[in-house]
């Protein structure tokens, strides 16, 4: 309701269906930040170069804790490598799509 009168119907509408989406149905929102990708890079070194996760030790703890996904399958190696056109995900509500 208060988002309705704030930002439009339109947005109000977007706004749910993104929520439903992402919180409900748990899927990758459709419009998410971009990180540009060199080649195939560590997963360590993309969480850590997007801001994903304050640092690499950070980024190494996440992945060994089951915490990162990578085009939704959980990833355990912290030496696994990403290229681009994939879907990085931390947590349960934070993503990026490599560039």
């Amino acid at each position: 309701e208060v988002v309705r009168t704030l930002v439009g119907e339109g947005e109000a509408r977007n706004a749910e269906a993104n929520f439903s989406k992402v919180h409900q149905a748990h899927e990758a929102p459709s419009d998410m930040p971009k990180f540009k990708a060199r080649g195939a890079s560590l997963l360590v070194d993309v969480l850590a170069g997007s801001g994903l996760v304050a640092s690499k030790t950070d980024a190494r703890r996440q992945i060994e804790q089951g915490g990162v996904k990578v085009d939704g399958k959980a990833v355990k190696d912290v030496n696994a490598t990403v290229k681009a056109g994939m879907v990085v995900q931390k947590g349960k509500r934070h993503f990026i799509r490599l560039v």
